[in-house]
């Protein structure tokens, strides 16, 4: 949840509601514990607290005025997480929806014993049921979250206990305020963070090699149509159920040649690269693989396969998301800790963040500097964002590029905007490339007209993707 959500609206004001009909409305926020709207009635509400964070910081206040009896009677109220009175329907609604939520209602044999198991041994050691604040977890981090507190003193574990009520208290009362308009059309607004990057440079320059080839559609991979985006044939038509044998040409010249230039032009400058890698092409070719490791490039995840998501059902969409970093992990030797979708779903965002092990997102074209996005998770998720316009994609798409100096000019022109502008608030450039695109003769010249233009100035940071996110929340952490 965002600060902006919890500073939102009641749908109606609850200082204009009786007192009987605000505890009949407010009564259920804390469990089976009526008493807490009740005496924050008494101490007075007020128009002040139509807003959701100002009646929830009211209500926690009441709660921490109570004797310690009561606040161990409130504690013990709540259910077991994944218990036995979730097993027999026993919970309160807010409590069977909050779980649900979380999946507990999909736990398999082996997870609810875990649970049951980790329930009983947090009860021995604390006396009290473990309370989480679960909306927006999922029972891995939960389980995680189990782990890691019964290793807590019993004073320290109380005390958490009051504060995840507490947000518990503030997640429910937000489902009573006006519904948010979902998109950030703000974000820095008028006052951007004034970013001090390493070398005090005014710009951080990043690029992307997108490695897809391998992974695009292709009845070979049991897609039921080929690939039709991004190729020397612009606007390429999916033919359904057969192969398209000039469209996995010109795929196949990306890995095969088209890579190994750019290979070359960028280890012979010295100059990081970071690579959004399909895993399905990583599979593919193992040489490259170990070409990227050998130059320290990053390879960050560009998701299982090089198609669109859009539609996909989302527990498919986590499947391949899995997927992606399980093949990640074992054709590289490390899991991914960038992610970057590309043709990503109203999922993905959320996906990413509840799967938890990424430092970074970049499927936001949003800004010019990085930016936390609390919107979904149990904790902020960073946004690296990436770029569509300074992209050799652009070769592939109408009123595109039709020249390799059409491309060079536009990136010094955002190169060096950017790079004005950062004498007083300094920015952050990426350019997107692709092996089959950029990797062309006639195209790369430009390219590295360009990196030696970059490279002409002392106060431009060239960095990987990973120390741009690195840098990023050592300097810029989220709530700050």
């Amino acid at each position: 949840m965002t600060d902006s959500q919890a500073n939102t609206m009641f749908k109606e004001s609850p200082a204009e509601l009786s007192q009987s009909a605000f505890v009949q409305r407010f009564g259920d926020i804390y469990e089976h514990s009526a008493w807490v709207a009740e005496r924050s009635w008494a101490q007075g509400v007020n128009a002040s607290h139509n807003q959701v964070s100002a009646l929830a910081a009211l209500m926690a206040d009441v709660l921490s005025q109570a004797s310690e009896q009561e606040q161990m009677q409130l504690i013990r109220a709540h259910p077991d997480l994944a218990g036995k009175a979730a097993l027999q329907g026993e919970l309160t609604d807010d409590s069977t929806d909050e779980q649900s939520s979380a999946g507990l209602d999909q736990c398999t044999a082996e997870e609810l014993a875990h649970f049951q198991q980790l329930n009983d041994a947090y009860k021995a050691r604390f006396d009290i049921p473990f309370i989480m604040a679960v909306r927006h977890s999922n029972r891995h981090q939960i389980l995680a979250g189990f782990e890691e507190r019964l290793q807590n003193e019993p004073a320290a574990e109380f005390a958490r206990a009051l504060a995840e009520i507490n947000r518990i208290a503030l997640f429910r009362l937000q489902t009573q305020a006006e519904p948010l308009y979902p998109r950030d059309m703000i974000g820095y607004g008028n006052q951007p963070p004034k970013v001090t990057w390493p070398g005090k440079a005014r710009i951080a320059v990043q690029f992307v090699i997108n490695y897809e080839e391998g992974a695009e559609n292709c009845v070979l991979h049991g897609d039921k149509a080929s690939e039709a985006f991004l190729s020397e044939i612009v606007g390429a038509q999916a033919l359904p159920g057969v192969r398209h044998m000039n469209m996995e040409s010109i795929y196949e010249y990306g890995s095969r040649v088209g890579f190994w230039r750019l290979h070359k032009l960028f280890t012979e400058r010295k100059l990081p690269v970071t690579v959004f890698g399909v895993a399905m092409a990583l599979e593919r070719n193992p040489e490259a693989v170990a070409a990227m490791l050998s130059a320290d490039w990053e390879i960050a995840s560009h998701g299982y396969r090089w198609i669109d998501y859009q539609y996909m059902d989302e527990a498919e969409e986590k499947a391949h998301m899995l997927k992606a970093i399980e093949i990640h992990t074992r054709v590289t030797g490390q899991r991914p800790t960038g992610w970057y979708l590309g043709r990503c779903s109203p999922n993905t965002h959320r996906l990413v963040a509840e799967e938890g092990g990424f430092a970074y997102n970049a499927d936001s074209y949003a800004d010019d500097v990085p930016y936390w996005d609390a919107d979904f998770g149990d904790k902020p998720q960073l946004i690296v964002p990436y770029t569509l316009d300074a992209n050799d994609m652009r070769f592939a798409s109408p009123q595109g590029f039709n020249a390799g100096d059409q491309f060079f000019n536009y990136l010094k022109d955002s190169f060096d905007t950017l790079h004005t502008e950062g004498l007083d608030t300094p920015r952050m450039m990426s350019i997107g490339l692709h092996c089959r695109l950029v990797g062309r003769p006639g195209r790369i010249a430009a390219l590295a007209r360009f990196l030696d233009y970059v490279q002409s100035f002392d106060d431009a940071w060239v960095a990987r993707r990973i120390d741009i996110a690195e840098h990023w929340q050592l300097h810029h952490p989220a709530g700050n």
